[in-house]
């Protein structure tokens, strides 16, 4: 079997998701749209997003139960890993938000948007892009390959530069993080809180930007010293 035959199997499990995702969408709406919705920015203000929450939950089952995810999540590097979340994103987000200036206010439920992005986009993005993704590049990949390669495949699932670009440095993280440990859940952690720390950003600040650069350093040394030498 030709390389590129492998790489497609190996992501036809992330563009099966993206297909019935957008199909659920799709099939909601025409729903919607024969009782009389016609407002498409309506529909999905306040429906679409609660039908896709949904969908994501039911879909995380799936998937749990299919690849036999086993979510384990140890004391010993939570903190570390939660400091690594939350420095990388405060530092990359205001680098972004300084050269970019202003970044995209979204009018979203407080609690649907918690819960989407810290909790179940995480979890469902881990289980694709890192525990299923990454398991499937790296029988005919190396280590290193396969991180990379899942990292670009992430970002291209975002939809402007600067979320590429965040999310292609992200997603290299997260993948070190996975495959030291072959750990979901340690990815999760550092996903679940990278997210959670956006969502309190407002604008560029200079302090932020200096003192999530000194965290980031020293959690990467302590994560290097515990994390990626002992076992």
């Amino acid at each position: 079997m030709s390389y590129i035959k492998k790489l497609t199997y190996s992501i036809l499990p992330i563009i099966r998701y993206i297909v019935l995702s957008y199909l659920v969408i799709f099939i909601s709406y025409f729903i919607f749209y024969i009782f009389g919705y016609r407002d498409v920015s309506m529909f999905i203000n306040n429906y679409g997003i609660y039908i896709n929450l949904i969908f994501n939950i039911v879909y995380i089952f799936i998937l749990s139960k299919k690849y036999r995810v086993r979510y384990m999540f140890s004391s010993k590097y939570i903190y570390h890993l939660l400091i690594l979340g939350v420095s990388l994103s405060l530092f990359l987000n205001n680098i972004i938000l300084l050269i970019r200036s202003s970044g995209d206010i979204v009018n979203v439920n407080k609690i649907i948007l918690m819960i989407s992005s810290v909790i179940v986009g995480p979890i469902i993005e881990e289980i694709l892009y890192r525990y299923i993704l990454i398991s499937k590049l790296r029988c005919f990949n190396s280590r290193i390959s396969s991180v990379i390669i899942s990292s670009v495949i992430f970002s291209l699932s975002h939809n402007n530069i600067y979320s590429i670009i965040y999310s292609l440095i992200l997603g290299l993280v997260l993948g070190v993080i996975y495959i030291r440990k072959v750990s979901v859940s340690n990815s999760i952690i550092v996903h679940s809180f990278a997210n959670l720390s956006v969502l309190f950003i407002k604008g560029f600040n200079s302090y932020i930007l200096l003192l999530s650069f000194i965290l980031l350093i020293i959690s990467v040394k302590i994560l290097k010293r515990d994390y990626f030498i002992r076992q």
